[in-house]
């Protein structure tokens, strides 16, 4: 499972940052939620294919940017196949969003 292998990289507290894992939020469940940067990064797998879940992931996503948070997704091809590619994206997003985040922007799910 993608989420699990990932899981190894955000429990290390990369560049310092904690993540929480299947953080709730709202309706939804966040894979990984970094309270600190201000970023979520989901994984889907192929139900996210269909133009109803599409339609679903569009309304998170705007509901998750609404409050200041970064949403990044990745399919679970590129987490088994890409993996330096997408830590890689990963850091610069956390980058981003840590200044963001320094800057005491919008409140996201609890820590």
């Amino acid at each position: 499972m993608p989420e699990k292998r990932l899981w190894t990289y955000p429990r290390g507290r990369p560049m310092g940052f904690k993540f929480r894992r299947q953080r709730p939020f709202n309706n939804f469940i966040l894979n990984f939620y970094c309270h600190q940067a201000k970023i979520s990064i989901d994984i889907n797998g192929n139900n996210h294919d269909s133009s109803q879940q599409k339609e679903q992931d569009q309304t998170r996503t705007l509901l998750i940017q609404e409050l200041g948070i970064k949403e990044t997704r990745f399919k679970n091809e590129q987490f088994m196949n890409q993996l330096e590619s997408v830590i890689e994206i990963i850091e610069v997003t956390m980058r981003a969003g840590s200044l963001q985040g320094i800057q005491g922007h919008a409140e996201g799910p609890n820590q």
